[in-house]
């Protein structure tokens, strides 16, 4: 992370560059080829990336993530459920819809207030 101006060094931004943009992809990739919005899939995947890596990091860290540190955890899980909402009101695929109901239901805030 040294070759990163200070900018981008933050948690949340290290969690963007790492997750948000694989998702991101993911998400804009598709939407450019069948000439969609792209860019607001773009948007989309990088809030739910964020939002999965907030869910990881909770999951294998709890509060003594970084992230969760510098923002406080009812910040954290109010971000995490914004993207999933975001990505389950962008998504029109059937399956993708399924995919991203399926992992904003699993998450469960309160198992991670006590972590």
């Amino acid at each position: 992370w040294d070759v990163l101006p200070s900018s981008e060094t933050t948690p949340e931004a290290i969690m963007r560059l790492k997750t948000g943009e694989l998702f991101a992809s993911c998400l804009a990739i598709p939407a450019q080829i069948q000439q969609n919005d792209a860019q607001k899939a773009h948007k989309v995947g990088l809030d739910l990336g964020l939002s999965y890596q907030i869910q990881d990091d909770l999951k294998d860290e709890g509060q003594n993530s970084p992230y969760i540190k510098s923002v406080g955890l009812k910040s954290a899980q109010d971000t995490m459920l914004s993207g999933y909402q975001q990505a389950v009101q962008f998504c029109q695929l059937p399956l993708f819809c399924e995919l991203i109901e399926s992992m904003h239901n699993t998450l469960k805030p309160t198992e991670y207030a006590h972590a």
